[in-house]
């Protein structure tokens, strides 16, 4: 919701001035939230895969792993032995916390874009009503019933994907 235009509007000002930010620095505003999300997207798959494949593949080295991973997933941006040691401290994937299911992350953003897109559509940003059914139909049910489910009540329709890669 803050990333849509009408809303930083109505939410924010200079910090000094308190005047109104102009219409060019909203937009510049929303293209800086997006401007690295290829590689946030690369780095989200790429965690993804490896807290899957250390737990499916318990005998495979972590570095050739982590590097095959890399090499596959990671086109944006540099990596090497040296600096990308950070699945050492990878707290997410220890038994207890996530383990191999990291990519819940990034399956939460695919719902989130598409139960947004469905409520900008139907001219809802700013409407009570659809807040109250976000919160009945899913978020009270969430963890108790299938996501599915909630997911496609909710939605009318099943989840899109397409919804999210053309954000």
């Amino acid at each position: 919701w803050f990333l849509e235009e009408s809303i930083i509007k109505n939410v924010s000002s200079h910090y000094i001035t308190e005047e109104q930010l102009t219409k060019d620095t909203i937009k510049n505003i929303i293209k800086l939230e997006f401007y690295n999300m290829g590689l946030f997207i690369q780095r989200q798959i790429n965690s993804s895969l490896l807290s899957l494949y250390l737990f499916t593949q318990p005998d495979k080295e972590v570095d050739v792993m982590r590097e095959e991973i890399a090499n596959q997933i990671v086109t944006l941006s540099y990596h090497d032995k040296i600096f990308n040691q950070w699945v050492y401290s990878f707290g997410h994937i220890t038994p207890g916390v996530y383990g191999p299911k990291y990519y819940v992350y990034l399956w939460s953003l695919v719902y989130a874009i598409d139960f947004f897109q469905k409520i900008k559509e139907a001219n809802g940003l700013f409407e009570k009503a659809w807040g109250e059914k976000l919160t009945e139909e899913v978020l009270k049910k969430a963890g108790f019933e299938d996501p599915e489910k909630l997911s496609n009540l909710f939605l009318e329709r099943n989840l899109s994907f397409e919804t999210f890669y053309s954000y």
